[in-house]
């Protein structure tokens, strides 16, 4: 059981340090905090007081409202801590001689909770400062104490879990309050909050931020009120659902911390308005002035937007939701519309970013590679396969940055996994592909697919109530404060009672806890989504490839003349990508074991076939290809004499995609997965099932039934893994130094060298222009002895087992094996080099 609220907490004047007019100086101090001691779990936030008074701890001659607002902390682990503070202000009498003053100085009621439950924590501190300033009786046991009350919120409170009734409680002073658990935690919780930055700034400058988080810019919000400060900066950050905003968020930074902006992490942060004249030095800050509803952006900045028809159409929807009236306004009858609430208007507008991030994310999980399942669940995402899948160009730079960012990287690393719970974000990117396909052809049934998932989004912040009880907020309000000049200092609480009360409330918490049968697991295999962008076979009735395959028929039966006649037209047919994997398809057909030998003139033309549709860089997907025609280009072969088999591979050398590190890790791991699905489809034989299932819903049936196997049942699986993956590594190991040395290493390297059409990118550890640290060989680099191929293979090694939890003895035996690889495929290449000279060139 969770704890609603960890700590409570006094913040006051420090009045050992005088009267100061210096804002950057604290004048704050803990007053009291309880527990005293730190929870096991939670770490106390020492420094709180700062974040109490943002704008600084300074007396006044006035006495101010009480105020409230919620500041957003994070612990060391990363994790969100919600701070309300609700402040308001006691009389200092102070003087000296005959100068008597009457200054009023700050006291703060503080909580700290790990929950975003707002109007909970308002409710709960209103009712403490009521009882303070009140003196309220108990119902004739006399005046309620203040301790009861923080006691019992320390104590008594726990949040109920996800998807429960909502718990109703009282903390001992005439009042009743509700906490409805959403029910689905990972949810952000808005309230109205979408709603309003929508409605200050406007559809195109909230997109436009949209566009800047995503891409992992400095966003800097001002405001005169701390609470909209506050607000925009979580309704932000909630519109990247399903990811999650992990860099720098200080939605209410205090003044005395204003050096933060020049942090050169991202972040989004709040700064009130009266500072903004202070960071007009930032030159690589979006600024947002809420109070003016302005949006300024450097000129030296660049936001990429969301690419076409894509931003149109999300632009047209939240016109639907934000303006009703406005495809109406010209009808000749007039119809009153119903007016929608707050809340109701904010998880409308949610529900379009939602199908936007959708849209954006639709075909990830199939590009998503299983590569282990024991001892942990691992997998891989591969950004190539899922533009060449959405057929997006290079040019197309919002997506790209989207692929790039952290939170793409943590999204994959926390849903990736083929069994999870699953929410609202799952269930619409299975349905989003008919959805827009039904928008198509009905353009209303929009709006009706934006209210139904808005009810969606509502109920998981208001779950239905049981309607015989009153279940609304009572708090008793101060009927006086407002009016006094002057009132009582806040006491000090009495420390042991207030912790005896925490202690017995735990102890009652406990055993009710240990009667309460915990809720089964809601895990679940997650949905593939739409199955339209998946890659398909090439179908065998294309009419447009039938040249192709006859062409390649004509060369296996040795129909040389015929083949040539209809060669060029399949040189113009593998411009595109279809009939490069047709091509492969059709050379797989005819490989009939470990080695196919070839006559002179079929290895020609299969030689020039292979480098063609190798030959095409712009294509985004280029590794598809590359990785059809690594197998074959290893089968196919000529003997060139008794004893010496020249390979295709020594002809196909001459492509960038060869010395890509980032494509023989994505080969690997897809080929590691075909592994990991056939060695589990092995011990499914006998429930055949009615079509083959994909890797990723074979490992979800695995990790279902986790949990009933043996120890040792565990172990021998995770000992037939390792021995796969490591077997993988070996084969591609072998495939790489293949590749990679030239035919004529140790004799005639500068030759090969000058032949080379792939660019250099300057050193074996460089990073390409994209900066995306996808290493490279560098072409000029080969040498005779073959060590910086060693190097790049090695490189592989390590990056390939540290992926896949290789174990330490593998890892160095692979590391080991790399360079008498190479010395012993420099010797083949030496041969194979003096005897293709005795043939006409290829």
């Amino acid at each position: 059981m969770s704890r609603f609220v960890d700590y409570f907490v006094i913040c006051g004047y420090d009045h050992t340090k005088g009267r100061s007019g210096n804002h950057k100086e604290s004048n704050s101090q803990v007053i009291q905090r309880f527990p005293e001691k730190d929870w096991p779990d939670i770490p106390f936030i020492h420094g709180i007081d700062l974040f109490c008074q943002p704008n600084g701890w300074l007396l006044s001659t006035e006495r101010q409202e009480p105020t409230f607002f919620i500041s957003v902390l994070t612990d060391v682990e990363g994790k969100r801590l919600y701070c309300p503070c609700l402040s308001f202000s006691e009389v200092e009498n102070s003087g000296s001689g005959m100068d008597y003053s009457v200054m009023f100085a700050p006291k703060c009621l503080v909580l700290l909770s790990r929950h975003a439950m707002v109007e909970s924590f308002r409710s709960c501190l209103k009712l403490i400062y009521t009882v303070y300033t009140e003196g309220m009786n108990g119902g004739g046991d006399g005046p309620i104490k203040l301790e009861t009350l923080v006691g019992n919120l320390l104590g008594q409170v726990t949040m109920p879990s996800p998807g429960s009734a909502p718990l109703i409680f009282s903390l001992g002073g005439s009042d009743q309050h509700t906490i409805q658990p959403p029910t689905y935690p990972d949810l952000p919780m808005t309230g109205s909050r979408v709603a309003l930055l929508f409605q200050q700034l406007g559809i195109s400058s909230v997109l436009t931020l949209f566009s800047a988080v995503l891409a992992e810019q400095k966003i800097l919000f001002f405001s005169s009120s701390f609470s909209r400060l506050t607000d925009s900066c979580m309704a932000l950050t909630s519109l990247i659902y399903p990811m999650l905003y992990t860099h720098t968020l200080i939605p209410v930074l205090p003044y005395s911390m204003l050096e933060v902006l020049s942090s050169p992490t991202p972040y989004i942060i709040g700064v009130h308005s009266k500072h903004q004249e202070q960071t007009d030095e930032l030159v690589d800050v979006i600024t947002v002035d809420l109070d003016r509803c302005k949006l300024t952006i450097p000129e030296n900045m660049i936001i990429h937007q969301i690419m076409e028809p894509l931003r149109t159409n999300v632009a047209h929807e939240l016109c639907l939701v934000l303006h009703p009236d406005l495809h109406l306004a010209d009808n000749a009858f007039q119809s009153d519309l119903t007016s929608k609430s707050s809340v109701l208007l904010d998880k409308e507008l949610r529900a379009v970013m939602l199908r936007l991030m959708t849209q954006l994310l639709e075909g990830y999980r199939s590009c998503i590679t299983l590569v282990r399942v024991h001892p942990q669940t691992i997998v891989i995402f591969h950004k190539a396969t899922f533009l060449g899948l959405r057929n997006i160009s290079k040019e197309c730079d919002f997506i790209h940055g989207f692929l790039d960012c952290m939170f793409f990287n943590d999204f994959i690393d926390q849903r990736g996994s083929p069994w999870r719970k699953c929410d609202i974000f799952d269930e619409l990117y299975a349905d989003i592909g008919g959805q827009i396909a039904l928008e198509l052809l009905e353009p209303h049934e929009t709006l009706i697919h934006i209210e139904n998932l808005a009810k969606e989004l509502y109920e998981n912040e208001n779950s239905c109530l049981p309607s015989e009880q009153n279940c609304s907020i009572m708090t008793p309000l101060p009927t006086k404060a407002s009016k006094k000049v002057s009132q009582s200092i806040f006491p000090t609480l009495d420390t042991s009672l207030v912790t005896r009360l925490i202690e017995d409330n735990q102890r009652l918490n406990m055993s009710e806890a240990d009667q309460t049968q915990l809720i089964s697991s809601q895990f679940k295999l997650v949905p593939m989504g739409s199955t339209s962008l998946n890659p398909t076979l090439v179908s065998n009735s294309d009419p447009s490839l039938d040249v192709l395959r006859k062409c390649i028929s004509n060369i296996f039966e040795h129909n040389i003349f015929d083949a040539l006649r209809n060669l060029s037209s399949v040189i113009l047919a593998l411009e595109f990508q279809t009939a490069r994997l047709a091509l492969c398809e059709e050379l797989a057909r005819h490989v009939t074991g470990s080695q196919n030998m070839l006559e002179q003139d079929q290895f020609t033309l299969i030689v020039m076939l292979m480098n063609t549709a190798l030959q095409n860089n712009v294509d985004v997907d280029m590794y598809r290809v590359a990785a059809a025609v690594l197998p074959l280009a290893t089968t196919f072969g000529r003997k060139l004499c008794p004893g010496v088999i020249q390979y295709v591979y020594t002809q196909v050398q001459d492509h960038a995609v060869w010395q890509d590190m980032q494509f023989w890790e994505t080969a690997f791991f897809i080929e590691v997965q075909e592994k990991i699905k056939e060695l589990y489809l092995e011990k499914q034989d006998e429930c055949p099932l009615p079509q083959e299932p994909s890797a990723l819903e074979i490992a979800a049936n695995v990790i279902k039934e986790m949990a009933n196997l043996s120890e040792a049942t565990v172990k021998e699986r995770v000992l037939c893994e390792e021995q796969t993956v490591y077997a993988q590594a070996i084969h591609f190991t072998t495939m790489m130094v293949s590749l990679l040395i030239p035919e004529g290493a140790g004799e005639a390297i500068a030759d090969h060298s000058s032949r080379k059409s792939i660019s250099s990118v300057g050193d074996t550890d460089s990073i390409d222009s994209n900066n995306n640290a996808k290493c490279r060989l560098d072409s000029a680099e080969h040498n005779s002895d073959g060590t910086n191929v060693i190097k790049f293979v090695s490189r592989f090694v390590d990056k390939v087992c540290a992926e896949s939890s290789v174990n330490e003895h593998h890892l160095k035996s692979l590391k080991q094996m790399v360079p008498g690889l190479v010395a012993m495929h420099l010797e083949t290449m030496e041969a194979v080099s003096r005897e293709a000279k005795q043939l006409p060139p290829v």
